[in-house]
């Protein structure tokens, strides 16, 4: 549901905080994709829930492996947007992204990279593995990834 409202770019905090609130007990039976859409879609209406973002963070880290590339992508970027660093999953979100990073897109890639920028989390073993990636497919890049990969570069 906050996806729904997320893409109508509907922010009602009466709702999302029942949204968010409803959604803490039945968060071990989330999808990956699920973790990875709600708190993308939070993070779209700038809602900060720290409660909901903490039990993300906590089952993401549980099931990681199980993220693809957009998973681990929109996961990065949800939690950068909010202003949340939250240590054990960025290295989750990195360890689990370097073996798998010729399967990120050109915006994921971007994404990525902008993320951890945010944060200021320096991941040097990451940024190489998307700089190496990214010059693998340069001609693919738009140019908002190209920017992006600049400008975080």
């Amino acid at each position: 549901m906050a996806w729904a409202f997320s893409v109508m770019r509907f922010a009602h905090g009466p709702l999302l905080t029942a949204i968010a609130s409803a959604s803490l007990p039945n968060i071990a039976e989330a999808s990956h994709q699920d973790l990875s859409s709600t708190s993308w879609s939070i993070a779209k209406l700038s809602f900060c829930h720290r409660p909901l973002l903490d039990a993300i963070s906590a089952e993401a880290q549980q099931r990681i492996g199980e993220f693809v590339a957009q998973d681990l992508a929109n996961t990065a970027w949800a939690f950068s947007v909010l202003c949340v660093q939250h240590e054990p999953l960025l290295k989750s979100i990195a360890s689990s992204s370097i073996p798998t990073i010729r399967q990120f897109n050109p915006q994921n890639l971007a994404n990525t990279a902008w993320a951890f920028e945010e944060l200021c989390d320096h991941n040097l073993p990451l940024m190489h593995a998307i700089s190496s990636s990214a010059h693998q497919i340069i001609e693919d890049l738009d140019a908002q990834s190209l920017a992006n990969l600049c400008d975080r570069g």
